[in-house]
Parts: structure tokens; sequence; C-alpha cells
């Protein structure tokens, strides 16, 4: 998972989503620029809680609660994925059947 926590809200919604709010009281945490010097007593802080729920239910419940979070795959999982596949273009090419990615995902006009 990535987070993009952008502000104390954010972060003490994550603390409540991995049930120790507490944490976002750490004077270590308390502010962003707390969070950013203490990084790596975060990232062991942290770690316990992320462990102990499924990453499925993380991300469910971020994205619920507004916290910014996005799941890491690979290409596997990547073309797994329904839109992925609405991407792949199936093209017959010097007599050979190949697959092409669309490079644009959407058009806004």
């Amino acid at each position: 998972m990535v987070l993009a926590i952008g502000n104390d809200k954010q972060f003490l919604q994550l603390c409540t989503l991995l049930g120790a709010p507490e944490i976002a009281e750490d004077l270590r945490f308390v502010h962003n620029q707390d969070r950013v010097i203490n990084r790596q007593a975060l990232e062991v802080t942290l770690y316990p809680k992320f462990q102990a729920q499924t990453a499925a239910h993380i991300l469910e419940e971020a994205l619920r609660m507004a916290i910014p979070i996005g799941q890491i795959r690979n290409m596997q999982e990547v073309f797994e994925l329904e839109a992925a596949q609405d991407m792949v273009l199936d093209e017959i090419i010097a007599g050979q059947v190949t697959k092409r990615i669309k490079t644009i995902a959407f058009h806004i006009s």
C-alpha cells in the first residue's frame, strides 16, 4: 500500500482505522513535520498495526474514510483488473495476432 497522508486529520483517521488513535497523540507524530523527522520510529510503531489487519480491510476502510491510499500491484494483478482488460487491443499485424495496450485511459473534452 501507498499512503499519501497530507495533514494531521488524515493521520488521526489512519491511526483510528488501525485501532490505535493514541499514536496520533504521541508528540513524535502530532504534526507532519514531526512525522517526517521521526519517520523511522513511526514506521516501527505503525508496522504491527498494519500487520494485524488484512490489506483488503485497510484499503476498503481507508477509502470509505477518505484516507488517501493506494494498492501496489504487480503487472499480473494490474492486467487482471477489468478496467485494464478493457484497454487491451487484439490486433493482427503482419498476419500475427498481437496484443497492445491503449495508451489513453480516458478522454476529457
